[in-house]
């Protein structure tokens, strides 16, 4: 079981990673036509991916790259896929973790202690990029000011304390906060993002309900909704 990701490019076309490997490949869809991406134009035998891409979450930025945090690994490294050269490049390293790669004690539920999981990673009417980390721990991606630099991060505000998880002997999780493992976000007309994040829980599931925030870029603030959807996640 895994969650390969794929992203639209800026011509149409869609690029796509494997369920278990660094392999990225392209569909035209007017063509309808495959083809392997990130080996530079076939100028590499060896794909220039780096870290596996299963359960990363791919966002395409203004410049027309696209930028994943890897989960896979631990390093706090990012790439980015650059259509010219068609090559997966360096995208700096996070401040703090992003990725949940482990939840201690946990021996059952889904993936049992190891999710490597992400939450969103949504582009601001800015140009940077909000990356909710599935460690309860945001990052911000500064773009680049020159074509080819890496990019810098910046830590955005941590989630609220886990008020369920952080109380149970089981739970000795980063800093205790609220998680986005796999979870949804997107961006408002108002600018702000709306995403998805709740208590951790060991082996249930990993959620035991959900809660909705809003990020504000401008006041570099998380904001709960009034109210929570009751059920796992």
């Amino acid at each position: 079981k895994s969650d390969a990701s794929a992203c639209i490019l800026p011509d149409g076309r869609v690029i796509f990673g494997s369920s278990a490997g660094v392999q990225t490949a392209i569909w035209d869809p007017v063509t309808d036509i495959w083809s392997q991406s990130g080996l530079a134009f076939g100028t590499k035998t060896g794909n220039t991916k780096k870290a596996s891409t299963n359960e990363e979450t791919w966002t395409l930025l203004q410049d027309g790259t696209v930028l994943a945090v890897n989960t896979k690994v631990a390093g706090n490294t990012a790439e980015k896929y650059v259509p010219e050269p068609a090559s997966w490049v360096t995208a700096n390293t996070t401040k703090s973790p992003l990725p949940m790669l482990t939840i201690p004690n946990q021996t059952a539920g889904p993936t049992g202690g190891n999710p490597q999981e992400i939450g969103p990673m949504v582009v601001l009417p800015d140009g940077h990029a909000f990356a909710v980390g599935g460690t309860g721990n945001t990052g911000i991606y500064n773009m680049p000011a020159a074509s080819g630099d890496p990019g810098t991060w910046d830590d955005g505000p941590t989630l609220p304390p886990d008020s369920q998880g952080s109380g149970s002997p089981n739970w000795t999780g980063t800093a205790a906060l609220q998680t986005a493992l796999d979870a949804p976000g997107c961006l408002l007309t108002s600018g702000k993002v709306l995403f998805a994040a709740g208590n951790t829980v060991p082996n249930n599931g990993y959620w035991s309900q959900t809660n909705w925030y809003i990020y504000d870029h401008a006041a570099n603030k998380i904001s709960p909704l009034d109210g929570a959807i009751p059920g796992s996640a």
